[in-house]
């Protein structure tokens, strides 16, 4: 009886430590600090500013070793030239005022856990902002992880296209049972809203938005579909 209650006296022990061991819902100032700072680099900063402060809090820049002369943007490996352009287009954008952050939210965690690349938390993001002057309401999960040498926070969000081999390269033990959501942007998924966002700039690049030009646009956004279906969605 007594080898029984040191056990469970142990094993809540245990618990307890693990748990005084996650910092996640601690750190919530960290992680909106990150996003204040992105915004302001983006209109602020040049191009080589902002590109070093997302090798410092994106997290699968840790893996950008085993991919040489690539970068994980959108849910894929593509060319650093590539992400340098693609980036260069989003910082445009703030610099000029056509997109702007108007609030910014994290909700409580949906999983937090200690894992063998460092503590993992699950937190679900709400953004409000403005491009070209329409409002754009995005629901996304955002992966954050902690190293635990270092304290550091880095982040991954997570938009419901990635392929399963990339996810388990940067999670390798990532619960089975946990189902992250897709990212939405006005209740439209990464395929819908990429589309949409195509179709806004070529609109304000001064183009006539035919039905031939739509079909054109949304067959570009085909693959993101099969993507978001292979992943359940």
């Amino acid at each position: 009886m007594k080898k029984l209650m040191m056990i469970a006296i142990t094993t809540l022990a245990s618990s307890l430590t693990f748990a005084e061991n996650l910092q996640c819902e601690k750190s919530y100032e960290i992680f909106k600090q990150q996003g204040d700072k992105e915004i302001e680099i983006l209109k602020n900063g040049t191009l080589d500013d902002i590109i070093h402060y997302y090798d410092q809090i994106e997290y699968d820049r840790k893996l950008k070793p085993n991919h040489q002369g690539q970068t994980f943007s959108s849910g894929e490996w593509i060319s650093d030239a590539k992400y340098r352009e693609d980036v260069k287009i989003q910082q445009d954008l703030a610099k000029d005022d056509s997109y702007k952050n108007i609030d910014f939210s994290l909700l409580k965690p949906k999983l937090n856990y200690i894992s063998s690349v460092g503590e993992v938390c699950v937190v679900p993001m709400r953004l409000q902002d403005e491009m070209f002057k329409k409002n754009m309401q995005t629901q996304a999960d955002v992966i954050f992880v902690r190293d635990l040498k270092t304290n550091d926070w880095r982040r991954f969000i997570y938009l419901g296209i990635e392929d399963k081999k990339d996810f388990n390269e940067f999670f390798p033990d990532f619960p089975k049972n946990i189902k992250l959501s897709k990212t939405l942007i006005n209740n439209q998924d990464f395929a819908e809203s990429a589309s949409e966002f195509a179709l806004l700039m070529l609109e304000e690049m001064g183009a006539e938005i035919t039905p031939e030009l739509k079909e054109a646009v949304e067959a570009q956004s085909e693959p993101f579909k099969v993507k978001l279906k292979a992943n359940g969605y």
